[in-house]
């Protein structure tokens, strides 16, 4: 346990650096992958738990604090996107690489979506353009794209969900 808790720090923390660093430095207007989003699916898949649900949320903390703006959005939306990886994978064989594509897809897109939503609440209630629709949609296609890259990386399928009992996922899980 101890090993994956290292892991994905090591793997957040990178990829806020490439994130945040080389791709916006070299391309500043570009649209990066979202790697704390890569790896909240990751959780979402492999640990579909109260302490998955904890880790999505640190990571979520992560972003936040990277982002040195506002300190929830993030958080928020890897809960939101965790759930929605629990919900759909409880239903679907997600080994396959086109499925983890398409889950990462729907996964970045709600997650924009909560935190579109959580900034029009707040902050600017016109936020939503056609300019930050096509960098969503640019942003969630790029993360589905390098997330079967980045669970290679990271060792993922070993000890899946095939481990993991369906009934583990939910509120039932948090009583026990």
């Amino acid at each position: 346990m101890i090993r994956t808790i290292v892991l994905f720090v090591v793997a957040a923390m990178l990829g806020i650096f490439i994130q945040a660093t080389i791709v916006h430095a070299s391309f500043p207007a570009a649209a990066a992958p979202d790697v704390i989003l890569i790896l909240t699916v990751i959780l979402g898949l492999r640990y579909r738990s109260v302490s998955g649900l904890f880790g999505a949320f640190l990571l979520g903390i992560l972003a936040d604090f990277a982002s040195g703006q506002y300190v929830g959005p993030n958080a928020a939306g890897g809960i939101v996107a965790f759930l929605a990886v629990g919900s759909i994978a409880s239903r679907v064989y997600a080994e396959r690489a086109l499925a983890v594509v398409m889950i990462t897809f729907l996964c970045s897109l709600i997650k924009s979506l909560v935190l579109v939503s959580l900034f029009a609440l707040y902050i600017k209630p016109d936020v939503l353009n056609l300019n930050l629709l096509n960098m969503i949609l640019l942003e969630a296609l790029f993360s589905g794209i390098v997330a079967p890259l980045v669970m290679k990386l990271i060792g993922y399928p070993r000890g899946t969900t095939a481990s993991v009992s369906k009934t583990s996922f939910g509120w039932s899980a948090a009583r026990r």
